[in-house]
């Protein structure tokens, strides 16, 4: 089984102190908090909160150029890839992380953020009032399945008597 303690700090070995503890505090990877907002982490290291946006940039950056030969970060991303491929390209976060968390080991909320947020091959939606947080692959994927609810919606709304 995969180790995500060991995934996630290989991922972050070679960062810049200031960078390190940026991507620390802003994923919440010390613990089980939430990440830090960016004027707590510039309250901490006595920055501004627009110049912790620009090293949290530059880390995320750096990253995403490191995560192609992390193999563990690899073999966690392919299997999450396969998995939403099998859902039709979108699932709930937290059914995401139920299934990541089947080979990755000390996987949780924050650790996957961070893998979804380096990697090229995966886009977030955040909960908003209609929806909630879910992973997708492609925009087309999203379309479609926006489609689909709409679609859906639709017939519902057409069909109350029906339905109900």
């Amino acid at each position: 089984m995969i180790s995500a303690n060991k995934t996630i700090s290989s991922l972050i070995q070679e960062l810049e102190p200031r960078q390190k503890e940026v991507i620390i505090g802003r994923f919440g990877l010390s613990g089980p908090q939430e990440g830090k907002t960016l004027a707590e982490i510039g309250d901490n290291l006595g920055v501004t909160r627009e110049r912790i946006r620009q090293i949290e940039e530059s880390a995320l950056q750096a990253l995403r150029s490191k995560i192609p030969a992390v193999a563990a970060c690899s073999q966690i991303l392919d299997k999450g890839k396969k998995y939403l491929k099998s859902v039709g390209g979108v699932a709930k976060k937290d059914k995401f992380l139920e299934q990541a968390k089947s080979f990755t080991e000390g996987l949780n909320d924050n650790r996957l953020a961070l893998l979804i947020e380096v990697s090229p091959e995966f886009y977030s939606y955040k909960e908003d009032e209609n929806f909630w947080p879910f992973y997708y692959l492609t925009k087309s994927d999203l379309k479609i399945s926006l489609g689909f609810i709409e679609s859906w919606l639709n017939f519902i709304d057409g069909n109350k008597e029906k339905v109900l």
